[in-house]
């Protein structure tokens, strides 16, 4: 018996939720109220337990945004991060 492949046409569920995500930002909609409690909810009980809390997503336009949440790590652009640094007063050691 033999069984068919999906092949390279068929995607993945994460390119599925990427693409869903970004159209998502495009449209300048906020997170569902859901996944915005989650994260919430996370966040607190990484602040709780002394552990920095990681996010993506992030630009020039929500930096201070961001960091004001309490994100400590992040992945970013340059420019992103100059920004950044600028907001903490963190110069880099190079």
């Amino acid at each position: 018996m033999r069984h068919a492949s999906p092949g390279p046409h068929r995607r993945n569920w994460y390119e599925e939720f990427r693409d869903r995500e970004q159209d998502r930002r495009k449209r300048g909609e906020a997170y569902p109220e859901v996944l915005r409690q989650a994260r919430e909810r996370v966040m607190a009980a990484c602040k709780k337990a002394g552990i920095i809390f990681m996010s993506s997503g992030t630009n020039p336009d929500n930096v201070e945004e961001k960091l004001q949440q309490g994100v400590m790590i992040t992945r970013a652009s340059e420019a992103t991060a100059e920004k950044g640094r600028k907001l903490t007063n963190r110069e880099m050691p190079w």
